[in-house]
């Protein structure tokens, strides 16, 4: 079941956005099923197992529509009238070929062009980056994994989602369950639903689907507002404040005053040395993949971490008052030499 989970969610940092932090919590753990219910697209009738079924849903194949999602879960049930469906979050999904962009109610946004993903999120107002569910190989690499999963599928009586006739599959594992309601018509996943051991259920599901619409290019078109920052590959960052109560154990948060011509904070992150907590701040050019890091945690031995150079970068450590410091950048060391004197504990 861990090897379904992984090919149903799409990746493994998308499921762990469940136990991120509020404001976060409100939308994100929605995501990998809003995602799963959008991204799988048509293939040709003629399945006849329940396997075979879940494969042809996941045929790469272009496809055009507009539609309505809710997603909806993660408290637990507790009796017969309690579905405990939690919060509920409206999507509006529009897909034309291969680029599909969801807008979530409260801005969120994921955009994927078939090249790449982009999970934007306006409370903490960061852009998560990370490789487009809709390309090929990856769908290819989610059909093996399917082929190769050791949880059999059940077919259950098909049901009717957004109007239209489903197939019901279900998968159960000692993850839980996982059931699908997948188009008898198109193969594309209708509803996607989720149920935990713990009683705990999340879905999603279309409420309304329009396979004749044509979404317009501004519905089809994402630009990351000024001032995001960018995140690659699910590393999410903390809160300012966060990392600032995190920084307490060694005196403080620290910033550097003299930064790179252009350079911005991208964001907080936690690291770990040694299985030891600390932190890790990210500054880089807008646009650009260039960065530099700062590793600061408890005066320990922390600067022996990155002791080396590696693709062209520099490191260099140093000690700032109860913290030790490691700086890792595409600098000379004279000029990362300048970077650290500057380092100074926030106020």
């Amino acid at each position: 079941m861990q090897q379904m989970d992984r090919h149903f969610t799409g990746t493994a940092k998308l499921r762990s956005a469940a136990s991120c932090p509020s404001p976060r919590r409100r939308w994100l753990p929605a995501l990998a099923g809003a995602l799963l219910a959008a991204c799988l697209a048509p293939a040709p009738a003629g399945a006849d197992d329940a396997q075979e079924i879940l494969l042809n849903s996941l045929q790469p194949r272009d496809t055009t529509y507009v539609g309505e999602q809710v997603s909806e879960g993660g408290r637990r049930h507790h009796g017969p009238g309690d579905r405990g469906r939690g919060p509920r979050l409206r999507q509006q999904v529009y897909r034309k070929d291969n680029v599909l962009c969801i807008r979530y109610e409260d801005g969120g946004v994921v955009f994927d062009d078939g090249k790449k993903a982009q999970i934007y999120n306006p409370r903490a107002n960061t852009v998560e980056r990370m490789p487009s569910n809709l390309d090929p190989g990856v769908i290819e690499r989610r059909r093996q994994m399917l082929k190769n999963a050791r949880s059999p599928v059940e077919q259950l009586p098909d049901e009717r989602v957004a109007g239209r006739s489903a197939y019901v599959l279900s998968v159960k594992g000692e993850h839980g369950t996982r059931k699908f309601w997948i188009d008898r018509q198109t193969y594309l996943l209708l509803r996607h639903e989720d149920t935990r051991p713990e009683g705990h259920t999340r879905s999603t599901y279309y409420t309304r689907i329009d396979f004749d619409a044509v979404p317009t290019a501004e519905q089809l078109s994402f630009n990351p507002p000024p001032g995001v920052q960018f995140v690659e590959g699910g590393r999410r960052p903390l809160r300012p404040e966060h990392a600032a109560q995190m920084a307490r154990a060694w005196g403080g948060l620290l910033r550097p005053g003299a930064l790179p011509a252009g350079y911005q904070l991208r964001g907080y992150f936690r690291h770990f040395f040694e299985g030891q907590p600390a932190l890790a701040t990210v500054f880089g050019l807008p646009g650009q993949k260039k960065s530099l890091t700062m590793f600061q945690g408890p005066s320990r031995g922390t600067g022996r971490m990155m002791q080396r150079q590696r693709d062209n970068l520099t490191v260099l450590a140093g000690r700032k008052g109860g913290a030790d410091v490691v700086l890792v950048g595409p600098f000379s060391e004279d000029e990362l030499q300048k970077i650290l004197d500057s380092v100074t504990v926030q106020p």
